[in-house]
């Protein structure tokens, strides 16, 4: 499997994981906070919310979202590129370098 494929389906179930994660309190507290106006059926909804997040963790980015207003994380599994001529291999005794 392509190292990229991996990286970017890893980042996305994390994403979709941590998401989920703030999606949880949150519904817990429309719950407590409305718990006599709202229905049975309306809190099962609203969990469909955080099942829906967890069971699509690719989607369309949006331009007004609440996740938007934080900064980018930045990826520990990202990675610069190095020049090839950063490194330079050690010269073997008696043998010649070649011309660049």
């Amino acid at each position: 499997m392509n190292l990229a494929l991996t990286t970017s389906v890893i980042e996305a179930l994390w994403r979709a994981s941590w998401q989920a994660a703030v999606l949880v309190p949150v519904i817990l507290l429309l719950q407590w906070f409305f718990r006599k106006r709202l229905s049975p059926a309306s809190r099962h909804a609203l969990w469909w919310i955080v099942v829906a997040r967890l069971a699509l963790p690719l989607t369309p980015s949006a331009p007004c979202s609440v996740f938007n207003t934080l900064p980018p994380a930045t990826s520990r599994w990202m990675t610069t590129a190095v020049k090839p001529s950063a490194y330079q291999l050690p010269s073997v005794p008696g043998s010649q370098t070649p011309p660049t």
